[in-house]
């Protein structure tokens, strides 16, 4: 219903009609729009309670009119529709037609907003209210849940006041973004929760100031934003603006640098602003860099962390008086300090109880626990009235905002919060103020989200984190992280940022992307007894002068992004491992250093194994240009590379090994150590053999090994005091030569055809120790033993290669290397599945009645100047850059009987490819349907095929077989329906 004032035709500044809008009726309208259409400047748009879902934008249209939700923001709320008219034009609120601040919206909600593009960018924004050339009047309003930021303005200065702007989301500003002239003026407005978001490091999660504007905000909250790939956590101000906070706090945001304040080519103006509880990997409080010139006058910057005041660059030049900065030393300045400021702090005694499960309304006590984490993490700015920081500041005033005071006590004690089994969210919390945790144990107390802020002092324990970025660790601090599960996160496990130096005691770190560990700048953790595996991204990375120690750890079934599945060293990092077990990690098929990565960088290794890595180059060790590693008393077997160093690779490098056992690896050249690019290992008391490749080999005539008291497979005595090439005498397999695997037998077998093991690592187990009539034994240096020190077994024969009997089943081989010349003989074709590539057989072993499938590295490799034998076996589905079936390596030779090789794929060898000087043989053979050619012969190579057929292969050249400078025999073979351009 429309009312015209009695007399407004007497009285031009009496006000304008009002028009009712309910959503069920009752009113003039039941949409906004259609009340706003139909209304005139000075009219007022009524909006009864409700929830009004919208198609399009609400627009002004220029007018000067107000609309006001009758009964607040509570109950009155506008939302974009999921699937907008316009997916380009989709904010709630669009000023664009020169609003001045006669435009009044005031008492709303405003949610569900996607953004709107605008000419020139590529993004969407102002997903609850977008300004372009206007200036309106916003009071009482909620922008919440929108993406595309809160609120943005170009070309405008709105005024809001007394609103509340959270949990948006932007490319920039993911509260609010004021670009190109823009100066918004924000009073009493609190900005929380919001986050700027984007692949490419977006900034400012709560504000963002870029061209020239100049935003003006007094007796704001800007808390628990985020830009935690980029800039400016808070407040991010740049190109040249100028924003003015007044009487501000900001507190509990996080980003990659700027916590809470990042200024890039800008000048804020802070005063009586109290900036505390943030976090960044730099700067947690306040971030300079490139040439800023920010004004800050009685403000506090305080327990931050990551640092509190971090000025990179000379030409930075901030004004600083009459403020309280945590500092090494006094800002310059007038009237600066560098003292306690003496905040009120967490309220009630120092240990807070937390239990999802209690009822409202709890205390914090054991007997009445909170009910959320927030509750209990809550920390008061105000100032103790014995504060250094009253009556401090500039003309007798306080420093940092007027937020009270409380009476004056003993300084307040960090909390110790007690978690109750359940899962809490913790997106949105820093512990930044020093607060510990200590939940349940890790499969009762679950935290969801990123955990930031951790202090020097402060623990964690007794937690499962998952479902967030990681654990990050700011710059200098030294927390404790005892007995939790760091699993399923997406931004890596532990983040140490640089010269941080946790300690993580009886931890597991698996499943997350982005490393298990990431070691910054200068970071020296501490990890003891911890579980680093399935993480992607390597387990450990170690970067630019990084020091972590780990002690009694597993780091396992770890995936390089490229290189450094287990353990990436780079740029002078120098990692110390002791006791440690790394197993089974791989990296890219053409990436380096499966188990270790070695770049420029010096790790010691003590009492480890090396076991079952995989990569290209070094599948347990690579020693990159400029690398001077040291590895004492460690076994190294059981690992694989592609192509060069299945044990160690060395490239310009200098490693020095003491008392190692190199045995059992796999490469297609040195699959024990291959030496090139002028490297210069020194190896003392080692042994190395056994290995398929070849133990030891030496590329290049620049390469010059330091091999003395040492036990090398090699033809001749290498050169060097106290060396030998005599069979060392391992214990090898335990138990009968022949054991059987059974997949569905129980938990606990002996390997016996009654007692079956359940997996096929257990059968191919193999004991580097030493017989007691080893030739190793006391031929050492100074009359010690070569060798790692793995005990020794009683006089006896020299054990038989391994016989495996596998039953019907699927079974998996990645991680898995016959070089110590095991068997493995299945069920049948049909029955026996063998999942992976099978590595490293041996001369006189047998493979037989299985089929090989997933490989990823082939099907079947067979090492340099070996002749297993391959019998009844189906080989498919595999692939390969070369030898998608089968691979046969330089000079070996190979027997290949009633075999299918079918499906595979590899750019060159399909089903099967021969190297240099191979000459495998395969009799009644069928070669089908796989790309890159049936069989691919290489210079000089000779393969022999009767009785086989050669059909429905493909390939860029040679579809059915290829021959390059090769002399293959076919004899009564069929070669039907290939096929080549």
């Amino acid at each position: 219903m429309r009312y015209l004032p009695i007399l407004s035709c007497l009285c031009a500044v009496c006000s304008g009609a009002t028009l009712v809008v309910a959503p069920a009726g009752g009113g003039d309208y039941t949409e906004i729009q259609l009340a706003i259409d139909a209304a005139a400047d000075g009219d007022e748009v009524l909006v009864k309670p409700g929830e009004y879902v919208i198609t399009v934008p609400i627009t002004f249209r220029g007018k000067a009119i107000a609309v006001r939700g009758e009964a607040g923001a509570d109950v009155t709320v506008i939302k974009m529709v999921a699937q907008p008219a316009d997916p380009d034009r989709a904010s709630v609120v669009i000023f664009e037609s020169g609003e001045t601040e006669a435009s009044v919206l005031d008492g709303v909600t405003l949610t569900g907003g996607k953004g709107s593009l605008l000419s020139g960018w590529w993004g969407k924004f102002g997903g609850g209210v977008q300004c372009v050339g206007a200036s309106p009047t916003l009071t009482n309003c909620t922008i919440s849940g929108n993406s595309g930021g809160g609120v943005y303005c170009s070309g405008s200065s709105p005024t809001l006041t007394n609103c509340t702007i959270s949990g948006n989301s932007g490319f920039s500003g993911g509260g609010v973004s004021c670009g190109e002239d823009s100066s918004p003026t924000l009073t009493d407005c609190t900005i929380s929760g919001n986050s700027a978001m984007s692949p490419y490091g977006a900034s400012g999660g709560g504000v963002y100031c870029y061209k020239n504007s100049s935003p003006t905000l007094t007796n704001c909250t800007i808390s628990g934003n985020s830009a935690s790939e980029g800039y400016g956590g808070g407040v991010y101000c740049c190109e040249g603006s100028s924003p003015t906070l007044t009487n501000c706090t900001i507190s509990g945001n996080w980003a990659y640098s700027g916590g809470g304040v990042c200024c890039y080519v800008g000048s804020p103006t802070l005063t009586n602003c109290t900036i505390s509880g943030n976090w960044a990997y730099s700067g947690g409080g306040v971030y300079c860099l490139e040439n800023p010139s920010p004004t800050l006058t009685n403000c506090i910057v305080w327990g931050n962390g990551g640092g509190s005041f971090v000025i990179s660059g000379e030409d930075s030049a901030p004004d600083v008086t009459f403020s309280c900065l945590e500092t090494w030393a006094v800002w310059p300045g007038q009237g600066n300090i560098n003292t306690d400021p003496l905040f009120c702090g967490f309220a009630g005694p120092a240990e807070a109880f937390v239990d999802g499960a209690s009822p409202e309304g709890g205390d914090g006590s054991a007997e009445r626990p909170f009910r959320n984490l927030s509750a209990a993490l809550e920390f008061s700015l105000s100032l103790r009235a014995h504060s250094p920081c009253i009556g401090t500041g500039k003309d007798g005033g306080n420093m940092g905002a007027d937020l009270g005071t409380c009476e004056a006590g003993d300084p307040w004690e960090p909390r110790v919060v007690h978690v109750a089994a359940g899962r809490y969210t913790v997106g949105g919390l820093s512990l930044s103020q020093g607060a510990s945790i200590l939940g349940a144990g890790p499969d009762e107390t679950v935290l969801e989200g990123t955990v930031w802020g951790l202090r020097t002092g402060a623990t964690l324990s007794g937690v499962t984190v998952t479902g967030g970025g990681r654990i990050v660790i700011g710059g200098g601090d030294s927390p404790s992280i005892d007995d939790c599960t760091i699993s399923g996160n997406s931004g890596g496990g532990v983040y140490c940022c640089y010269n941080s130096s946790p300690t993580l005691t009886n931890c597991t770190i698996s499943g997350n992307s982005g490393s298990g560990v990431y070691c910054y700048e200068n970071s020296s953790p501490t990890l003891t007894n911890c579980t680093i595996s399935g993480n992607s991204g390597s387990g450990v990375y170690c970067y630019s002068g990084s020091s972590p120690t780990l002690t009694d750890c597993t780091i396992s079934g770890n995936a390089g992004s490229y290189d450094g599945g287990g353990v990436y060293c780079y740029n002078s990092s120098s990692p110390t491992l002791t006791d440690c077990t790394i197993s089974r990690n791989y990296s890219a098929w053409n990436g380096y250093g499966g188990g270790v990565y070695c770049s420029n960088s010096s790790p010691t290794l003590t009492n480890c194994a090396i076991s079952g890595n995989w990569a290209g180059h070094g599948g347990g060790v690579y020693c990159g240009e400029g690398s001077s590693p040291t590895l004492t008393n460690c076994a190294i077997s059981g690992n694989s590379a592609y192509s060069y160093g299945g044990g160690v690779y060395c490239s310009g490098s200098s490693p020095t090994l003491t008392n190692c056992t190199i045995s059992g690896n796999w490469a297609r050249s040195g699959g024990g150590v291959h030496c090139s690019g002028g490297s210069a290992p020194t190896l003392t008391n080692c042994i190395v053999w056994g290995n398929g490749g070849g133990s030891f080999v030496i590329s290049g005539e620049d390469s010059a090994p330091d091999v003395t008291f040492s036990c090398l497979e090699t033809w001749a005595v290498w050169p060097g005091e106290g060396n030998i090439n005599t069979d060392p005498l391992f214990c090898g397999f335990a138990g009968p030569a022949e054991a059987f695997v059974d997949g569905a037998s129980p938990e606990g077998g002996d390997g016996s055809a009654e007692r079956p093991f359940r997996d096929l690592s257990a059968a191919l187990e193999f004991s580097l120790s030493l017989k007691a009539n080893s030739p190793c034994i006391g031929a050492g240096k100074d009359d010690g033993n070569m060798g790692a020190d793995l005990g020794t077994c009683e006089a006896a024969d020299p054990w038989e290669p391994r016989v495996v009997h596998v039953a019907a089943g699927r079974y998996t081989v990645g991680g898995l290397s016959l070089s110590q010349g095991a068997s493995i003989l299945g069920a049948g074709a049909d029955e026996t599945v063998l999942e992976g590539t099978v590595w490293g057989l041996r001369t006189g072993a047998t493979l037989s009645g299985v089929t090989v499938t997933g490989g990823t590295s082939g099907g079947v490799v067979i090492v340099g100047g070996e002749s297993p034998s391959i019998e009844d076996c189906t080989i498919s589905g595999n692939s390969a850059s070369y030898g998608g079936g089968v691979l046969c390596e330089r000079n070996s030779s190979p027997t290949l009987t009633n075999c299918t090789i079918s499906g595979n794929w590899a750019y060159s060898g399909g089903g099967v490819y021969c190297r240099e000087n191979s000459s495998p043989t395969l009799t009644n053979c069928t070669i089908s349907g796989n790309s890159g050619s049936g069989v691919y012969c290489y210079e000089n190579s000779s393969p022999t095929l009767t009785n086989c057929t050669i059909s429905g292969n493909s390939a860029g050249y040679g579809g059915g077989v290829y021959c390059y400078y090769s002399s293959p025999t076919l004899t009564n073979c069929t070669i039907s329906g290939n096929s080549a351009p």
